[in-house]
């Protein structure tokens, strides 16, 4: 695996619009769904047990590591949640979808 440049980011980093948004769920990102309260997008897992959770908690956390973008992750008996937003700038930003495509992407060629 290549490694991911570091995203920068931070309140002077413009963020999208929901139109822009919408655009990238349905075209890169249909497994994800945009959290409007809590400006986040937000990708859930259904797994059988726990150690898949826990798989996929280390994975986000190795590629959050790697890009230096970090996202909130929940996790428990049968499911895994990640949600990205840039906190700085108050919503999503390009560095979240980013984020978004190279965790889907790590995830489909496992």
């Amino acid at each position: 695996m290549t490694a991911t440049p570091t995203l920068r980011c931070g309140a002077d980093t413009p963020r999208l619009t929901t139109a822009e948004i919408d655009t990238h769920l349905r075209e890169s990102l249909p497994e994800w769904v945009f959290l409007d309260g809590e400006n986040a997008l937000m990708r859930r897992v259904e797994t059988k047990g726990f150690a898949k959770p826990v798989y996929l908690t280390n994975l986000a956390t190795f590629l959050a590591d790697q890009s230096g973008h970090h996202p909130d992750l929940r996790l428990g008996w049968g499911y895994f949640e990640i949600r990205y937003t840039t906190h700085d700038a108050g919503g999503i930003t390009a560095v979240d979808i980013a984020c978004a495509q190279r965790f889907d992407a790590v995830l489909d060629a496992t």
